[in-house]
């Protein structure tokens, strides 16, 4: 496996060699996407696109180039074309990946949305379910975040996330059901600049769905997904500023950020910071279930999607999926 997980050019060129089975014109990433590459050899010939969710990038990365390039994991693998291959995951907010697939503008072999926006996106042929991701609320207490930005925004205490809570990190509820009883501390909404808490856009990203769903349980409110909103609190930062779960996660704690945050917990899970507090939240109706769509319209006739797809399908319940994607409780089980 040859790969580099680093962040190319904002706009994504198309792959130059005409694929079997390829549209007309093969679209790449939109222009609002980061851009990851992992390939089956030092020269690959054919590129082809897999859209993923901002949260769920790193382990679709990871289980491409250590279980899906690999003869021992995959008993689909073949030397000759898997040699050929370049896999560029468009890593974007769910909202984006899918207007730009059903603009014609990305033509992905696969889209792995944070939702079950997949079932419904022009062009899947079939679904499947393939992760439970985890909200979580979290703050720092200093030095830099996530995005290795300084901290200017800080709490010291896991109780400045949710009034009432001791210790350290920890999930909610912790029996039970969410509820108002976890109200959000003082220390967040006395902030009414909009620098209490930030979510990503609700209307594009799953994960600030998910937030404002939590945000209405805990704080008795009705607030919608309409990321035009004015009927927000004022505590609440404007929620079109940040269009996938990855940038509002960047975002936290910095000086045009806020004091704390709603992310995935995807995003911490394999590095646990110890300059924070964090409370994620279990509660199954809070959870964000995430599908993958296969598009066999895009895949070439060597069936690199088809592949992946079957792959995950049969490692979901038993294997190594189900291994990876729940490995630090990154993600429940399926």
């Amino acid at each position: 496996m040859f790969g580099k997980m680093l962040k190319k050019s904002s706009l994504c060129l198309a792959a130059s060699l005409v694929l079997a089975a390829a549209p007309a014109s093969w679209a790449g990433c939109p222009s609002t996407s980061t851009v990851y590459d992992v390939s089956g050899s030092s020269s690959p010939t054919n590129t082809y696109y897999v859209a993923v969710a901002a949260n769920f990038t790193s382990t679709l990365y990871n289980w491409l180039s250590t279980y899906y390039f690999s003869s021992t994991y995959n008993s689909n693998y073949n030397s000759t074309n898997y040699a050929t291959y370049k896999i560029e995951l468009c890593s974007d907010s769910t909202g984006n990946l899918k207007a730009a697939i059903k603009a014609g503008t990305l033509a992905p072999i696969l889209f792995f949305s944070a939702d079950n926006t997949a079932d419904s996106t022009t062009g899947v042929s079939t679904y499947t379910e393939y992760a439970k991701g985890y909200p979580i609320l979290i703050g720092y207490t200093g030095g830099t975040n996530g995005n290795s930005a300084t901290v200017a925004k800080t709490i010291s205490s896991v109780g400045d996330l949710i009034t009432g809570l001791t210790g350290g990190s920890q999930d909610i509820p912790a029996s039970g059901s969410l509820s108002s009883a976890y109200t959000l501390s003082s220390t967040l909404t006395a902030h009414t600049d909009g620098t209490g808490v930030l979510v990503s856009d609700p209307a594009l990203a799953p994960y600030g769905n998910a937030a404002i769903n939590a945000i209405n349980t805990m704080e008795n409110l009705s607030l919608s997904n309409d990321p035009d909103s004015t009927s927000i609190p004022a505590w609440l930062k404007p929620l079109a500023t940040y269009s996938s779960v990855t940038k509002a996660y960047n975002a936290i704690g910095i000086s045009t950020g806020a004091y704390a945050g709603f992310a995935a917990y995807s995003l911490i899970c394999n590095n646990l910071p110890s300059n924070a507090y964090w409370v994620r939240i279990t509660d199954p109706d809070y959870l964000t279930v995430q599908d993958v769509g296969y598009l066999s319209s895009n895949d070439p006739s060597t069936h690199p999607g088809l592949d992946m797809y079957n792959l995950i399908g049969t490692e979901k319940s038993s294997g190594v999926w189900l291994s990876l994607i729940t490995a630090n409780g990154c993600y429940a089980s399926i």
